[in-house]
């Protein structure tokens, strides 16, 4: 009686499974819709750390005029200290420069490979994020078989779907093109593995084509697999294989996001421990180069120092990073301070080594040569080429 009873609330047996798959569909079409929610803010919260570390914002020139400011206040200090002082304790002086030049080259680095690992997945969040909207369609169709169930049923629904899903492929397109035309985008140098920005016309157009092909396969792949709408025999277990694949992909974001602020967070530690490697690291060299002394050791340093400013300076060129631009202005300068000073007050090394230690130096770099940087200088602002580096000429009587 009891069994009859309930039978006859929710119909036949069929009509029962076919309002639990209603509402087996409905709920994970809810928990779809809240993850695609989610995920949204999450993408236009990395995106906008993503710029902001791309492009010199007024903040980011703020903390940078800051730390300027603090590098002066240390330099002045620095700059007080007697020669007997330094003459005391140059070795150890001399090696802990050494040791912030290399320090600032791995500081690059590591910003470098953070941003191209947050970058990296920000794209696999994109990719996600379309994903989980096919997801929500096709959950929304299932729910609308319920009513207008029979082939001609699910043949509308599959249409319907598939007209979503490629919509969905077409805005991400336009986005991600119009979005290029105003923000940095790249992608992996092959030489590197590093991000590149796109700098000219030609490369914007490569990548724009590049991830337009990456949308369209992954269009295929949803279309074919929103087939089962009009091939599933049994709602419920369409419903059940849906619901399954909505936890699955919850899964996946969750480990993305928490590996993108991982990688975020990482960048943005670098960066600091760039910038204040910078600070130190110019301020010891100044103090060196106004100290005016001529022994090897200091010759040694000098040219290390140098060598690393080079490296940084082709190292932005090469990946088109331009972040950095007001950082790179005073890598400049110091190193020409730093010719100056090897070409003036090392006379004895200008023939075998001084200013030519660190072309040679430079040349014999690994990472010099993984860039594969011409004999030609690239341009008149190649700062950090040794094309561009002027050679004092003879000094004449009158000197």
């Amino acid at each position: 009686l009891a069994g009859a009873a309930y039978e006859g609330l929710l119909g036949s047996d069929g009509e029962g499974r076919q309002k639990g798959a209603l509402h087996d569909a409905a709920a994970a079409a809810e928990r779809a819709q809240q993850i695609a929610i989610h995920l949204a803010e999450m993408l236009v919260f990395a995106r906008t750390d993503l710029d902001t570390a791309l492009t010199p914002g007024a903040h980011v020139v703020r903390g940078i005029r800051e730390v300027g400011y603090r590098a002066t206040q240390v330099f002045q200090r620095l700059r007080s200290t007697t020669l007997e002082f330094l003459s005391l304790e140059g070795s150890s002086s001399h090696a802990e420069v050494l040791d912030l030049s290399r320090q600032l080259w791995q500081s690059w680095q590591a910003k470098h490979q953070a941003l191209t690992a947050a970058e990296r997945l920000y794209s696999t969040l994109l990719s996600e994020s379309r994903r989980v909207g096919a997801l929500t369609a096709e959950l929304s169709c299932v729910t609308s078989l319920v009513d207008e169930d029979g082939d001609a049923g699910r043949r509308v629904a599959l249409e319907r779907c598939q007209a979503q899903i490629r919509t969905q492929a077409s805005e991400a397109i336009q986005a991600f093109t119009d979005r290029a035309k105003d923000y940095p985008c790249g992608s992996p140098h092959p030489q590197t593995g590093l991000l590149r920005i796109a700098r000219s016309e030609e490369d914007l157009h490569s990548i724009c084509e590049a991830f337009s092909a990456s949308v369209l396969e992954q269009e295929t792949e949803l279309l074919a697999q929103v087939e089962e709408l009009a091939v599933t025999t049994e709602l419920r277990t369409l419903t059940s294989s849906l619901s399954r694949r909505v936890v699955f992909w919850e899964g996946q974001i969750e480990e993305n996001w928490s590996q993108w602020s991982l990688q975020s967070g990482r960048f943005h530690e670098a960066q600091t421990g760039a910038v204040e490697c910078w600070e130190e690291l110019r301020s010891k060299a100044q103090s060196l180069l106004q100290a005016q002394l001529c022994d090897a050791s200091v010759h040694k340093v000098l040219v290390e120092v140098a060598c690393t400013l080079a490296l940084l300076g082709a190292w932005a060129n090469f990946h088109n990073l331009r972040g950095d631009g007001h950082v790179l202005l005073e890598f400049r300068e110091l190193l020409q301070s730093i010719q100056v000073c090897l070409d003036t007050h090392f006379p004895a090394y200008k023939a075998s080594e001084g200013r030519g230690a660190l072309t040679e130096q430079l040349l014999k770099n690994e990472s010099w040569q993984l860039m594969q940087v011409p004999a030609e200088s690239p341009g008149r602002d190649a700062w950090w080429h040794p094309a561009e580096w002027q050679v004092p000429g003879p000094a004449t009587p009158s000197d």
